[in-house]
């Protein structure tokens, strides 16, 4: 599933007040979502990454590449990218996951992508990118 159709599902239940509105946008992304995807998106739709630790603060986002044009991110490519940072440490470890970041947000279209990193113990903070 790709990430910009969460980030679009999560706008529209963010601006309606009516919670039968909420219900039936959650339930019709969480429905066509492949039945492997549905633990991630039902994490991101929350606000939460499934890692605990990718090991990104405030300094590693301070430079992000330009967005894609096209969206192609899928939940899947955030979570084995997240899943790759938490799992660096040692001498470079700080350049490769800072590496890895900017290649993901490279891959995500404006703010319809990037809206994802929440806020969260396992992320830096919320980002977004407006464009």
């Amino acid at each position: 599933m790709l990430l910009s159709q969460i980030v679009e599902v999560s706008g529209r239940v963010a601006s309606t007040r009516a919670r039968n509105a909420k219900i039936a946008e959650l339930a019709s992304v969480l429905r066509s979502a492949d039945p492997e995807d549905v633990p991630l998106v039902t994490a991101y739709l929350t606000g939460a990454l499934p890692q605990r630790r990718p090991g990104v603060g405030w300094r590693s986002v301070r430079n992000l590449p330009p967005p894609a044009a096209d969206p192609f991110l899928t939940v899947g490519d955030v979570d084995s990218t997240v899943s790759a940072m938490e799992q660096l440490s040692g001498p470079g470890s700080a350049s490769a996951r800072a590496r890895l970041l900017a290649e993901l947000f490279g891959a995500a279209t404006g703010r319809n992508n990037v809206s994802w990193w929440a806020c969260s113990p396992a992320s830096c903070g919320t980002v977004r990118r407006t464009g």
